[in-house]
Parts: C-alpha cells; structure tokens; sequence
C-alpha cells in the first residue's frame, strides 16, 4: 500500500480494509557482497533445517543480471549443500523437449522407482509409435534396449563410480532412438546446430546441479521439479508466491534508468512473499570475474525503496 501510495495514489487502499495475517520484514545491511551471500546461504540453511521451510518456498529475487549478482550466493549455497535452481538458465532448458527425453531416459536407467519419468518418456515416444506389429516390436526392443543398458551399468557398479558414464549412456540411447524421432520432437531440432546446442545445455546443466547433489539421481530430479530454492530475476518471478523471499541488491546502482518502472518492478518483487520479506544491500560489490563492462564496486542504498517497508520492520 506504501508503494501504491507513490505509484497511483487514487489506488490506495484505506487502512480499514487492509486484511492480512501479519508477516515478517527484515532490511539488512552488509559491508560487502560475500558477507552478504554467507548471511543468506546461512538464514537459507535455517528456514529449511529448523522451521522446515520447503525448499521450493523460498526465493531469491535481484532486479537485473542475475548471474552477475548472484554468483558468490550460488558458491555459499553449494557449500552447504543447499539445492537451488538458477531460472535464468533452467527455464530456457526445461521446457526443451529433447531435454526432457534425456532427463526421463536417465532417471529410468538409473532410478529405481521413476514412474513419472517413465510415462513422461512414454508419451513422448508414444507419437512415432504405430498401432501395428511394428511398433509392438520396437516398444519391445526399446524395452530390451533398458534392461540391457541397466545390466552393464550394475556389473560396473562393482569396478567404479556407476555414473562415471552417463552421458556415453545418454548418446547410445539417442542413437536408438534415431533421429527422425528426435527431430520430430520440435522442428527446431531439424537444425543439427540446434540439436547439438540443446543437448550440449542439457549436459551442462546436468553437470552444475551434480556440484551441488553428486548422486546423478538427485541431481536430475532437481532439473524438472521445484524441490530447490528459486533464484530469479524479479521479472521471472511474476505470479509466482513463496513463503519467503529474499530481495538482494537494494541499491541505486541496480536501480537506474526509469524510476517508474523501477518502482512497479520493486512492487512486484515484493509482492512475492506470502509470510517473510528480506531486503538487503550491500556497500560493496567486487567486480564479477572475467566481466569487463561497467561495474559499481562502491553501492549506495536505495533509500526510497527501503524506506517503504521501514515501518513494518
């Protein structure tokens, strides 16, 4: 209501029918961004371990470039093992379907009980497959096809790390499964630089979730769900409600240009949070490595934005 005050005051709301069951808002101040991270992978650890938070109720919202801003949070979360799902990356990758048929193969190969994965990977098949003696033959073959991979991957298990050789695994099932299917997936994946790119990504993300869930198991049950915590742009977080939100960077240097749309976006950062809301901003920002354009290391507060939640606090 304080923000809608400054945005369209004609759409403020009386005192007395504001509804609410109270909350929870923190504003805090930091001397330097890898405190700040260390602060927030710590309170993170907290809400999951002691108030038994789900970990897909938690989000972590900054205005803009958001692999800039949030790379030393990402390294404090890996250190205490905290999965979470940079959106920046893995809304683009998820919604691929070649993606999807490998993460389904694999969570079948090497799951124990994946019925989700197995009838998602069924119905992706299911449209290539005809209602003949031919396609009970090749369902049959693809079947065998499992069963004999799963084989060679429990007698490895005696020799060395079973997951050593996953993405071999991954490239012998797409070779079976042949490429008219695969390109009949999406008509993008007629481009071989295409398809190279989305597997290339698939593999890449899969990899950067093992760093933080070295069980591949888990790690791709991280690529698809929403059992991690939320890290995104403010931007992708619209219609989207968690139980706690963290809004990191609250700083002059992240908001500049249009100051207008700056206090809409501010609006529906905050707007995020059903129980607890945490602002936070720092007064140093060390440069991003190997990243060359203009870059503020000295911050200084956006007060406007924090004096908004300043009597709530």
């Amino acid at each position: 209501n304080e923000i809608i005050r400054t945005l369209d005051p004609a759409s403020v709301m009386p005192d007395e029918q504001m509804t609410g069951h109270g909350g929870e808002v923190q504003s805090l101040h930091f001397d330097t961004c890898s405190n700040e991270a260390e602060w927030i992978a710590n309170t993170v650890s907290h809400w999951i371990v002691n108030e038994c938070i789900p970990t897909s109720e938690i989000a972590i919202l900054v205005s803009k470039q958001l692999e800039l801003y949030t790379a030393p949070l990402m390294k404090a979360l890996e250190a205490q093992g905290i999965p979470y799902r940079n959106e920046q990356q893995m809304q683009d990758i998820t919604t691929e379907p070649l993606a999807r048929l490998i993460v389904d193969y694999l969570q079948c190969l090497y799951g124990e009980r994946c019925p989700d994965a197995w009838r998602s990977l069924s119905e992706l098949m299911a449209p290539f497959e005809q209602d003949d003696i031919q396609s009970s033959t090749k369902q049959q073959s693809f079947s065998q096809f499992i069963r004999q991979e799963r084989r060679a991957i429990a007698e490895k298990d005696a020799e060395s790390d079973r997951y050593s050789s996953w993405w071999h695994k991954v490239r012998s099932f797409l070779k079976f499964t042949g490429i008219e299917t695969i390109t009949s997936l999406s008509p993008d994946y007629e481009s071989k630089e295409r398809l190279n790119e989305v597997a290339n990504e698939t593999h890449n993300r899969i990899n950067e979730l093992q760093r933080v869930d070295e069980d591949l198991v888990g790690a791709l049950s991280r690529f698809a769900d929403d059992q991690a915590v939320r890290i995104l742009t403010i931007h992708k977080s619209k219609g989207l409600e968690f139980d706690s939100v963290i809004m990191m960077a609250i700083e002059n240097e992240v908001f500049f240009g249009d100051q207008d749309a700056n206090r809409c976006a501010f609006f529906v950062g905050v707007s995020r949070a059903k129980q607890r809301l945490v602002l936070t901003h720092s007064d140093s920002r060390k440069r991003p490595e190997g990243y060359t354009k203009r870059w503020d290391v000295n911050r200084t507060p956006q007060k406007e934005y924090l004096n908004y939640v300043q009597p709530f606090i």
